[in-house]
Order: C-alpha cells, then structure tokens, then sequence
C-alpha cells in the first residue's frame, strides 16, 4: 500500500497496480495450500514460550526490512512513531485482557496483531474520509502513512504470533480472514477500481 503511493505518477498506475490487489489473492492461495500439505496436530498451549516469539517477530522483521531497504529508495517512510506506539498500546491491552482468555504469549501476539489490523482499517478509512470530505489534502498524507504502517506492524505480529503458537484450523482461519477483511476495506476505500458504470462511461 505505502510502495505505490511513493512512485504514483497518476490514478491509472494506482488503480491497475499489481501490488495492490494482488496480494489478496496470492495471500489466500498460499494460506490455504500450505494448510491443505499440513499434518494435523492438537494444539498444546503450553509448548509456546516467549523467546520463541520473539525470535520469530525478529527474523519476520528482518526479512521485512531486508526487503523494504532493497526495494525503495526511501525507507525511513516505514519507521512511524505512531503506528508503533499504538501496536504497542493494543499488544498491552490485549495482555491486560488476557486473564479471562487465557491465552499463550503467541496467542496473544497474534490477537494483538489482528486487533491492530482491524483498527488500522478502521483509522485509515474514518481520517481518510473526513479529510477528503474536508477537502484537506495535507491531512491525507499523514493518516494514510500512519495507518498503512500500523496494518503493517500488526501483520508482523500476526505472522510472528501466529507461526510459533499452536492453534485450531478454526483460528488460523479466523485471522486470515480478518486480516482479508482489513486489508480489502482499505484498498476499496483508499484505492477503489472503476465501478461497472464508470468502466461503460469511459471513452474507447
């Protein structure tokens, strides 16, 4: 979402850009043929540790950036004080919660992470939204930055949560699905194609 913003040279480019809307297809290609090759197993809750977590969140994290600084030009855009410091906002309280939940430390980071997705969509399209209708066009920039960078952050933790803390198939659907949900949500409200009219009202 940040990448086509940096080199958008007009609407055209944005609307058909491959890295947009193809993420949603081959995320839930891959997520769905690497459980259909996976042997089934009971969740044991008790075998993920913080360490392991964390381990997974650096080496996510690394490969993250690894790709980001090879890739742009600017890669300071993907450091924003304020999506971290509301990942890290949501990840406590999805610990203060965790008491009645009960949950593994990886359990709760991939809560964490999908809770931080969804507000993520949430921001981006209300500030979004707010800031066309007010024709504010410097208030525009900023919310999509934050918000992009936070669906970001939270998806680290998805992942890194997620890998290493055994869950049902029930769950791990779940949050695929959410994280879809989130990430559809901004793209057709950020970056919507042509509805049906707009395509048969368009000059040949």
């Amino acid at each position: 979402l940040i990448e086509p913003l940096l080199v958008l040279a007009d609407a055209k480019n944005a609307i058909a850009s491959p890295t947009i809307y193809g993420p949603i297809g081959l995320g839930l290609i891959l997520s769905y043929a690497c459980r259909a090759v996976t042997p089934h197993y009971e969740p044991k809750a008790e075998s993920t540790g913080v360490v392991e977590v964390l381990i997974c969140l650096a080496a996510t994290t690394a490969l993250f950036s690894a790709h980001i600084a090879s890739t742009l030009d600017s890669p300071h855009v993907y450091l924003n004080a304020m999506a971290l410091i509301t990942t890290l906002g949501v990840t406590l309280c999805s610990f203060a919660y965790n008491d009645k939940a009960s949950l593994t430390f990886g359990e709760v980071i991939a809560r964490a992470g999908l809770f931080t997705c969804l507000l993520a969509a949430v921001y981006a399209v209300t500030l979004y939204t707010a800031g066309v209708a007010a024709n504010e066009p410097r208030t525009i920039g900023p919310v999509l930055a934050d918000s992009f960078n936070l669906l970001a952050y939270g998806a680290l933790l998805v992942i890194s949560g997620g890998a290493v803390s055994p869950s049902e198939d029930r769950a791990l659907m779940t949050r695929d699905w959410h994280l879809t949900e989130a990430y559809v949500f901004v793209t057709l409200i950020v970056f919507p194609p042509l509805t049906l009219l707009e395509f048969m009202s368009v000059p040949s």
